[in-house]
């Protein structure tokens, strides 16, 4: 056959094919015999607007009953051309060493398989049994290492920016396969991503209604390398994992998130996220209906350990999100080293959070959200601020005496802070602060808005009394002294109120002080903020305001 043309017209369906160029050259045919098989064709279809090129060469065996055939060194390429098709032209190539159909022993056994399209090669070996009644197949399957990145470009996918320019640079799969009409199973599967070495198992039963289970253990990954890039770590808001997974749940279509039933289980050596690093991670994920279930920990995590779980409801209009969350033993100033690229403050913190909200997006549900929290910090240090300091000041005005010299490895030593909290609708209400150290008893109040990130606090310091001495008639360390914070979570504002502490005539002197000195004050004040962040200078500030 040379040049055929063939024109299909379905007038039900309105789908019209043209196939053209149609060459067909075999050898001459006999039973039992392999005969060379040479064949070419163009498809053209006009509603999709693609061409596909067809090449095809084979050797083919055919039995006198005409229920085995043997296909040998067979070679298929295939072009698709067309303005939808990634760069315009996609090329696949398969080739097939020995394939063997045994229509009578409902066998089936391909051979040397091999699929190549853009830079992904995959390899297999299959052979199937019963395939007129409970088709199954199986055998070992091998994708050789390639570029995801690169792979990504020739189909047209926009490849994200991200932190490491050289992320999605490698990969490799391999996995034996066993599949069903409705079901596929990759068992013993060890894939590498970049650095990353998973293994496991996966399977997908019944099409219709895909339920997907997966076991699946990796030794280490960074998940930052494929984020976008941070240019300012010190922004970045503290989430945590079950707050991480809403949101990314919540990301999803509802619809979607409805129909998945999902029972799964990964676990991981080492993780780094947001700059975050923990150890031996344990998800269990359970999805059904519409419901979704986590179980998550980390028996490693800044020297102490993380466990929650994370129930989302999307059965109702509005999905519906309930947390429980609990961190023990965990060092503070590591952590926050690592995530916000300075800490201001270390000891050990132990926290658990219940909540509960109801939105369709993450704006929606940090905004609803409802419950409780508790914390206790352990041997605390707050850096760049020192409340005694500041006292020191006051007391060096009152007594005419020269003010203690700065220092900027300025802090305050705490053997601990404690208190409950509740949230409601994203607003975070403290009122049992309570802060304990060597010479300072803090009391707090106040609230934060998570919708806002607006601070609205009080806080009364209560330093340890000491007697009165002839050379000192005012003593001002067993006065409360009030401290309001506000501002915001990334520009926090101090107003420190020392008013109670001075009589008629200490007022009188700082004042004049203060007329004397206000240029220079401030630019100890704005000296102290370039130095140890912001709202510090302002405590300052405070102090030396007229009363």
């Amino acid at each position: 056959i040379e040049n055929a043309r063939i024109n299909w017209d379905d007038q039900r369906s309105g789908k019209h094919l043209l196939i053209k160029d149609v060459n067909l050259n075999t050898d001459k045919f006999s039973y039992d015999e392999p005969v060379a098989v040479d064949l070419s064709l163009v498809v053209l279809n006009p509603e999709k607007k693609f061409t596909e090129s067809i090449k095809l060469t084979t050797g083919l065996m055919v039995n006198e009953k005409l229920d085995s055939f043997v296909l040998s060194h067979s070679n298929l390429q295939t072009t698709t051309e067309g303005e939808n098709i990634p760069g315009k032209s996609l090329t696949a190539m398969l080739t097939v060493a020995d394939a063997a159909l045994d229509m009578a022993k409902q066998t089936v056994k391909v051979s040397g398989l091999q699929l190549k399209s853009t830079d992904v090669t995959l390899s297999a070996e299959i052979t199937g049994n019963n395939i007129n009644d409970i088709p199954s197949f199986q055998g070992p399957v091998t994708i050789a290492p390639f570029n995801p990145a690169k792979v990504m470009k020739q189909l047209g996918i926009k490849v994200p920016v991200m932190q490491d320019a050289n992320a999605l640079s490698k990969s490799a799969v391999n996995f034996n396969l066993l599949a069903t009409e409705n079901s596929v199973d990759l068992q013993n599967l060890a894939m590498t991503l970049d650095d990353t070495q998973i293994k496991g198992s996966t399977s997908i039963k019944d099409f219709a209604l895909p339920v997907i289970v997966f076991n699946l253990a990796a030794d280490a990954c960074d998940v930052d390398r494929y984020l976008p890039p941070v240019t300012d770590k010190s922004s970045k808001p503290i989430t945590s994992p079950a707050v991480a997974l809403a949101v990314g749940v919540s990301a999803l279509p509802v619809e979607t998130v409805r129909k998945l039933n999902i029972d799964g289980q990964l676990s991981l050596g080492k993780l780094k996220i947001n700059g975050l690093a923990m150890q031996e991670i344990q998800l269990n994920l359970n999805a059904k209906n519409g419901l979704i279930k986590t179980q998550q920990s980390a028996k490693e995590f800044y020297q102490g350990s993380y466990s929650g779980s994370l129930s989302f409801d999307m059965r109702n209009k509005k999905p519906a999100l309930a947390l429980n969350e609990k961190i023990i033993h965990v060092q503070v100033e590591p952590l926050l080293k690592d995530f916000k690229g300075e800490a201001r403050m270390s000891g050990a913190v132990d926290a658990s959070a219940q909540l509960q909200g109801q939105g369709n997006n993450a704006s929606e549900l940090k905004s609803s959200l409802n419950g409780s929290l508790s914390f206790l910090f352990k041997d605390s240090v707050v850096k760049g601020f020192n409340l005694q300091k500041i006292i020191d000041h006051a007391k060096a005005l009152i007594k005419e005496s020269a003010l203690p010299a700065n220092n900027k490895n300025d802090q305050t030593l705490f053997s601990e802070i404690k208190g409950t909290a509740t949230l409601n609708n994203g607003l975070f209400q403290n009122n049992d602060l309570v802060a304990t150290a060597s010479r300072i008893h803090i009391n707090g109040k106040g609230n934060a808005d998570l919708n806002t990130e607006k601070l609205d606090y009080k806080f009364i310091a209560t330093f340890i009394k000491t007697k009165a001495t002839a050379t000192e008639p005012e003593q001002i360390h067993d006065t409360p002294i009030n401290i309001i914070v506000a501002g915001t979570f990334s520009k926090p504002t101090y107003t420190l109120d020392v008013s109670s502490l001075l009589t008629e005539k200490n007022k009188a002197k700082i004042e004049k002080f203060v007329d004397k000195n206000q240029e220079k004050i401030d630019k100890i004040a704005d000296k102290i903020d370039k130095k140890l962040g912001p709202g510090v200078g302002d405590l300052l500030k405070g102090l030396f305001k007229k009363h």
